[in-house]
This record gives structure tokens, C-alpha cells and sequence, in this order.
């Protein structure tokens, strides 16, 4: 069979899961005439469809003032005619043809009144390359829809993406052989990118030369593809064709991809008849489990189909460490023309060479190779089947495989690597002996659960309790100085997120010259009534004194203690080793007069440096749990911090003019507040914080998630500050900074403000509470927050299917990709003028 006149195409299914299934939306359908027949057939030329709808409005983006000239900005004209279509009952966007429109970057915002045909028959294009691309726009997006339930995008138009000089970068891989990579501004714009949507029809467009991705879905249900013609030149870096992401229900066929890639992903069902494809990586399931995050792909079948002259044939890839699984995937009917790696499986996928060994997999199971036949590159093996070593390919099945060298006459082994399963004839290399018959006999736990399943932290602390102290350290200096080094430590250390924890024996102290003093052997008695504050007092006073230095609360024992402060320096370090529980006298009428009650929170430092606290489990604390005053050198690892919802200013952690602050791996629940970095400026006042990191964190149902809070009338600055990797679990203000903060109605409007600025949030997932927005940046008037960065933020309602807008207030940052919802409040780039600030005292 003579395919020399096919178009050509690359395809790879990739699956990026963080929602197992969308919810569902309103139920529109809007389908054009056009229907054409790709290869193996040429496709017919496609006339322009007038729109299927006799009844609908017709808005045409000439009315409103577009141009078409190729030059001219029409981004506002399309913006106006979009709005009008949305109000209406039924509606035709029109792009007529003979005329070319250039559009800035933007997105078209749903849900509308009812269904919208958006009817392209002219040419769309975005400015010519990044340095006519304005400072003030997203580089990662060209054209954005979201939030659209029921739109049909047709005609025989044509989007020329003009990706050529964004593929010229210094960054981008160059086109010789030897690929490198330069450093510089390397973001570039996905062409058409639907986000957040339901019951698409996308037929009968061209589409080429995108400087990224052409399509892209993300978070999309019951979408139709049809009679696309994509097009870019090999060569070209990073330009799916479709790319799909956490959407199901997708249905493509009729459509010719040359030189793209073509991803498909999560538990789509795709049958993809009479394609032909060439270079780079034929027929791609991955990179699947990145960042240890789920896979959820099955029922994916590609048949009919021819691949030629590729580095890669029909592949899977994982990365060490995801989990979930991809099952049920069927190849068939697939002819191979000198293919590198005509079957491949590998477990091992990394792209740079600073990946680390994992045992945790994603599960590869039920994988069928039926009738696969050709030739092949004798570089590399005919099948390369290389799976985990903690989690085995199973089920793998070959059928009619017939593959000879592409040069020579001399045959490759097959290559295999803990991979089981069944040859079901004699296959070409004869036979693929590498293969494991039957299953493994020992097999490790399978977490394939849907992602919205609840997080268990039952076993994931030993149980400690809260007690009322302070941590003072004299000083008269505006800034601690370098102090003696101390540390509390409990000897529980356990990481929440993302992974289980083990459970932890109790540990000896670390430092084995030093000296124990058990606060038994200063009379404390831990009968949970008998007042031991003197026995703490007197255990702490000899502690303070000695050159290395054990403080023992021993396990099996309640401690009962009053409002106490130790005070430093010490002579040396301090290993504060929590094993039993201690508690403060029971509410109110328990305290004795003589007693501060501002000291009821739990546990203060005060003016020290150079602490560690970690392994701790702390509730039901009357106000703070944790709070740092005047600290530097700060590391919080493991807490586990609870309290009941409702409990009034309960924060987890608070910080105040504080430095070099360093939070992971700790669970909040139920708190007030859960990670407050204020309340700052207070009596006009200044304040210095910088450095902060809270990483590898799970906070639950919470009125706050991490919070900045400054009242007006202060000075300083808060800058340096990162918020990573942290789940949310229906969590009612996940995002906040709050400039306005005020706790009585006598608060005055002043013009001086703390200094917001570098504040980064980053891989910050889960659910809020509906009551109010994701994210809420309220920068004051007088001092605007700079810099700041949201990077893999998606964060879902917890409650129906309603999402909010996150609201920002003279607030500059970027966006560094798309969030969940979309963040457009925040100003791009930075104030043209700016207030002075006493910054630099700080």
C-alpha cells in the first residue's frame, strides 16, 4: 500500500489527573454541515458553514468595531461581540471571511444565557512573536474559554498561531542533531484552550503553526472533535496537536495532525481509525505520575494506523513515584516503518538526570499488542518493556507481532525488566522469551481510589497535648542576635503530605554526653492535678546551667502546669523531649490571679533564635497554638495542630517580625486560622518579616488557609515568602492576604501600609468552602503588593458545583499557569509609580 501521500502524525496520550470526572454541566450540542473524511482519503476542501442555527442572533465582530486588517488590534471588538452573544438566547459569533484579525491574548468568560455557535470563516492570529507580545498579557495563553457549557466553534477559517519566532527562543532546543538548551524567558502560548467546560463541538477549523499546544482541554466533559486539520513543521518544540487533561468523554475522529503531538487523557475512551503518523514519538500514553502525583487511564484503544521513521512506536511512560494505575489499553492494527522502539513500556521516564529512585509505580495492567507488523530501527530493540521494580506490569498480552530489522538481516532480542503476561502466538522476533508467564506472587497495595476519597490522619501522630508557656530571651538589640542554639524536639517525626506516614518508636535523646534532667527528679508528681510548674521551673534552671542538656517529660505521665515563662541564655543547647502530656489548669476559673491570662496560648517564643520544633501534637489551645515573636533561624517540622470548628482565633502557627521561618510536613485542622503571618503594623507600627517557607502541609476546615494580615498605618515589609505544596481541605479563605485587617469597628483609613511583596504560592490544591472566594488579595490602597506568583494553584469547591471569582485589590503578580479558577484579577508586571516606604530599617 502506496501511504507516501498521507498526511502525517504524531500522537501521545497524556494523563495529568487531579479530578477523577468533572461534574456535570448544562447540556448543549451545536454541530455544523461539515463533515469531511481524512486519511487515509485526502481531505475535500472545506467550505465555509453557515451557521446551523436559522433562528440565532448574528453578532459579527465588524459591528463592533473590528478592522481585519492583520494589524490592527480587534481583541476588544471580539471582547464586545462575545459579551453581547453571551446575553442572548441564541447566538452566531461571526469572523467573516476575507479578512484577517489579529487578537491579543484573552479569555471569554462563561456561563452564557444559552447556547453559542462561534462560526470562524476568516483568519485569526495572535502578535507576531514575544517581543510584540504585550508585557501586560499571560504568555502561556492565546485564546482561553471558560466556564462555557454548550458551544459549537466551526467554519472553514483558518488560526495561524505565527509560532515560528517563539520556537526561535534561545531557550527552545535548536534543529541540529545535538539539541542544547539556553537560558532566558522561555513561556509560550497555547493556541485555543478550553478550560472548565461541557458539551463542545470543535469541527471543520485549520489550525497550524501554534507557538505551543493548538488544543488544549482541561477539566472539559462531552466533547466532539471533528475534521480538524492541524499542521506545524517537524522540528517545531512542544506543539500538540490536542492536548487533554483531566476531561472525559472525548470523542476525535476525522481529523489529519502533521508533525504535532496528539495527547489524550484521563479515562477517555478513544477509538482512532486510519491515521498515519511519523515523527517524533509515535503513540504516547504519559508522562504519567509526575510529581507523585495519580494516574487514572483505561479504555484506550488506537487501531488502523501506520507510523513511520519515529524514535518511538507505541509507548507508555511513568515517572518513579506516581501511583494509581493505566489499564485496558489496546494496540491494533498498527504498521511500523523503520520505528526505533516499535513497543516500548518504560517505568523509568525522567527528563532530567536529577530524578531519584521511588518505590511507589503507577500499576500497568491489561495491555494488548495485536497484529503490530514492519520494520524496525536496529538501534534499539523491537519491544523494550522496562517496569517498576516495586510495582510489576501485569496481563501484558502479544498477538500477531511480526517485527524485522528496518537494515540487515540481524534480529534483537526483545528486552524485558519484571514485566508478566502471554504471548498468544509465535511472534517475529520468535519468541519474546524475556516475557513472565503468569502473575507475580507477591504484590504490593494498589491505591487506584477516586482523588476526591478523604485523607486519613488517624495514624499519622502519637497524641500530645497543649500546655501555656513562653520561651523568653532577653535582648536590647532591634534584631536577636546570634544566640545559643535550642531546640524542642518531641520524638515523633512523621511527613502528612503526600505520602502515609509510619508510625515512630520514641527516641532516645540524639546527644549521648549530654545531661538528662527528668522533671520526676524535681518533684513533679503527673497526675494531671497536682500543680509541676515549680518541678519544670527547677528541672529548666539546672538544665540552663549545664554544658549539654536533656529536658525529660517522660511518657505515661499528665503534667499539670501554670502559666510559666523560661528564660535564657543558657549555657548551652537545650533538647526539650516531650514524651508524656502536658496541660494547663481547666479554664478560667482554674487560673490562678497572679497568672497572665494573655498567656493562655499555648506555647510562645519570644526574642530567640536557632529553634527546632517538631513531632509535636497540639489542640484545643484557648487562643494560638504556636506563636513566634521577634524570631529568627525558625524550623517547624511534623506538628500536628487541632481544634474544633468555631474556636474563636485559634491559630496554628502565628508568626510576627520574624525571619527565616521554615514550615513542612505538619497537619492543621479545624483551626481558626491555620497559618497566619501577622497581624502586622498594628499602632502604626513596623513590621519586619522575610524568609518564610510552609511547604508539604495539609490544613482542614479552616475560616483561613495561609494568611497575611497587616492594619493600616504600619510600615516594614513582608517579602520573601513561599506557601508550597499544601492541600486544602474545605478551607473557606484558602488564600489570603488581608491589608485592611481590623478587630473593632473604630478602625480609621490611613495612608502608610506594610510592604507586600514577593510572596509565592505554589502547587496548592483541594477544596474550598464555598462562603467565600479562593483567593482573596486585598493590597492597600496607598501600598500596592508586588510580585506575587501563583504556579499550579487548583482549588474546587467544596460544595455543589459553583465556583467562585477570586477577588484582588491592587495587587501585581503573574500568573505562571492557569489556575483553578482563573485568576484575572491580578495586575501584570508592576505600578507605574509607588509610595517611599521605610522598608530598608527593617
Amino acid at each position: 500500500m502506496d501511504t507516501s501521500r498521507y498526511f502525517v502524525l504524531p500522537l501521545c496520550f497524556l494523563v495529568l489527573s487531579s479530578q477523577c470526572r468533572p461534574s456535570k454541566m448544562l447540556n448543549y450540542r451545536v454541530l455544523s454541515q461539515i463533515s469531511a473524511t481524512p486519511a487515509p482519503a485526502p481531505l475535500p476542501f472545506l467550505e465555509p458553514a453557515t451557521p446551523s442555527d436559522q433562528n440565532s442572533s448574528v453578532f459579527s465582530v465588524l459591528s463592533y468595531g473590528a478592522v481585519g486588517d492583520g494589524v490592527t488590534d480587534d481583541t476588544k471588538a471580539f471582547k464586545m461581540a462575545w459579551d453581547a452573544s453571551c446575553q442572548a438566547d441564541s447566538a452566531t459569533i461571526l469572523v467573516p471571511k476575507h479578512y484577517s484579525f489579529m487578537i491579543q491574548s484573552t479569555i471569554f468568560t462563561g456561563p452564557c444565557k444559552n447556547r453559542i455557535l462561534f462560526q470562524i470563516q476568516g483568519s485569526l492570529m495572535p502578535p507576531d512573536g514575544p517581543h510584540l507580545w504585550p508585557k501586560v498579557y499571560n504568555k502561556r495563553q492565546w485564546l482561553v474559554f471558560y466556564r462555557i457549557n454548550g458551544m459549537s466553534m466551526q467554519g472553514g477559517g483558518l488560526i495561524d498561531g505565527r509560532g515560528q519566532k517563539w520556537w526561535d527562543l534561545p531557550c527552545k532546543p535548536h534543529k541540529r542533531k545535538i539539541g542544547t538548551t539556553a537560558s532566558g524567558p522561555c513561556d509560550s502560548p497555547v493556541a485555543m484552550r478550553f478550560f472548565w467546560s461541557s458539551n463542545l463541538t470543535v469541527q471543520g477549523l485549520q489550525i497550524m503553526n501554534s507557538p505551543q499546544f493548538h488544543f488544549r482541554f482541561d477539566n472539559c466533559h462531552d466533547v466532539q472533535i471533528n475534521s480538524l486539520y492541524i499542521k506545524s513543521p517537524a522540528g517545531s518544540p512542544n506543539t500538540d496537536g490536542i492536548h487533554i487533561e483531566n476531561s472525559n468523554n472525548v470523542q476525535i475522529h476525522n481529523s489529519v495532525i502533521s508533525n504535532a503531538s496528539y495527547f489524550i487523557s484521563d479515562s477517555v475512551s478513544l477509538v482512532s481509525p486510519n491515521w498515519t503518523m511519523t515523527l517524533p514519538n509515535g503513540v504516547c500514553i504519559g508522562s504519567l505520575g509526575i510529581k507523585n502525583s495519580r494516574a487514572c487511564v483505561s479504555n484506550i484503544t488506537v487501531t488502523d494506523s501506520i507510523i513511520k521513521y519515529s524514535d518511538n512506536g507505541v509507548r507508555i511512560k511513568t515517572w518513579q513515584g506516581g501511583f494509581g494505575s493505566v489499564s485496558k489499553v489496546t494496540f491494533k492494527n498498527i504498521h511500523m516503518d523503520t520505528v526505533r522502539n516499535p513497543i516500548i513500556i518504560d517505568q523509568y521516564y525522567c527528563n532530567t538526570k536529577a530524578c531519584l529512585n521511588q518505590t511507589s509505580a503507577v500499576y500497568i495492567n491489561d495491555i494488548a499488542y495485536k497484529n503490530i507488523k514492519g520494520t524496525y530501527d536496529v538501534r534499539s530493540p523491537p519491544m523494550h518493556i522496562a517496569c517498576s521494580d516495586a510495582m510489576p506490569c501485569t496481563n501484558l498480552t502479544i498477538l500477531d507481532v511480526e517485527l524485522f530489522p528496518a537494515q540487515g538481516k540481524r534480529f534483537l532480542a526483545p528486552f524485558c525488566w519484571n514485566a508478566y503476561g502471554d504471548n498468544k502466538t509465535l511472534n517475529v522476533p520468535a519468541p519474546f522469551f524475556c516475557l513472565l508467564k503468569g502473575f507475580p506472587e507477591s504484590f504490593p497495595r494498589i491505591d487506584t481510589k477516586n482523588l476526591n476519597s478523604k485523607m486519613s490522619i488517624s495514624r499519622y501522630f502519637i497524641v500530645f497535648f497543649a500546655i501555656p508557656l513562653c520561651f523568653l530571651v532577653l535582648s536590647s538589640q532591634c534584631r536577636p542576635s546570634k544566640m545559643l542554639n535550642y531546640r524542642v524536639l518531641s520524638q515523633i517525626s512523621a511527613t502528612p503530605s503526600p505520602a502515609p506516614l509510619p508510625s515512630y518508636e520514641p527516641a532516645a535523646p540524639s546527644d549521648q554526653n549530654s545531661s538528662v534532667f527528668s522533671v520526676l527528679s524535681y518533684g513533679a508528681v503527673g497526675d494531671g492535678v497536682t500543680d509541676d510548674t515549680q518541678a519544670f521551673k527547677m528541672a529548666w534552671d539546672s538544665a540552663c546551667q549545664a554544658d549539654s542538656a536533656t529536658i525529660l517529660v517522660p511518657k505515661h505521665y499528665t503534667f499539670m502546669i501554670q502559666s510559666t515563662i523560661f528564660t535564657g541564655p543558657c549555657k548551652n543547647q537545650i533538647l526539650l523531649q516531650i514524651e508524656g502530656t502536658l496541660m494547663p489548669p481547666d479554664g478560667p476559673d482554674s487560673w490562678p490571679k497572679i497568672y497572665n491570662k494573655r498567656q493562655w496560648l499555648a506555647i510562645r517564643f519570644f526574642w530567640s533564635s536557632n529553634l527546632t520544633v517538631q513531632g509535636l501534637k497540639i489542640k484545643n489551645s484557648p487562643q494560638f497554638h504556636f506563636r513566634f515573636d521577634n524570631c529568627h533561624d525558625v524550623q517547624i517540622s511534623s506538628l500536628y495542630i487541632k481544634s474544633p470548628a468555631g474556636s474563636p482565633n485559634t491559630d496554628g502557627i502565628h508568626i510576627e517580625n520574624s525571619n527565616d521561618v521554615q514550615i513542612h510536613n505538619s497537619v492543621i485542622s479545624n483551626g481558626k486560622i491555620i497559618l497566619n503571618i501577622g497581624s502586622l503594623g498594628m499602632k502604626n507600627s513596623r513590621a519586619c518579616v522575610s524568609n518564610i517557607t510552609v511547604t508539604d502541609s495539609i490544613i482542614k476546615h479552616s475560616d483561613n488557609g495561609v494568611r497575611i494580615k497587616t492594619w493600616q498605618g504600619g510600615f516594614g515589609s513582608v517579602s520573601k515568602v513561599t506557601f508550597n505544596n499544601i492541600h486544602m481541605d474545605t478551607v473557606r479563605n484558602p488564600i489570603i492576604i488581608d491589608q485592611y485587617y481590623c478587630n473593632t469597628k473604630a478602625c480609621l483609613n490611613q495612608t502608610s501600609a506594610v510592604y507586600i511583596n514577593d510572596i509565592a504560592y505554589k502547587n496548592i490544591k483541594g477544596t474550598y468552602d464555598v462562603r467565600s472566594p479562593p483567593m482573596h488579595l486585598a493590597c492597600s490602597d496607598a501600598m500596592p503588593c508586588t510580585n506575587l506568583t501563583m504556579s499550579d494553584v487548583e482549588l474546587f469547591p467544596a460544595q455543589g458545583e459553583r465556583f467562585s471569582d477570586p477577588f484582588c485589590w491592587n495587587a501585581y503578580g503573574d500568573i505562571k499557569t492557569l489556575t483553578v479558577p482563573p485568576v484575572f484579577c491580578l495586575f501584570e508586571g508592576f505600578p507605574e509609580s509607588f509610595p517611599s516606604n521605610d522598608v530598608d530599617k527593617c
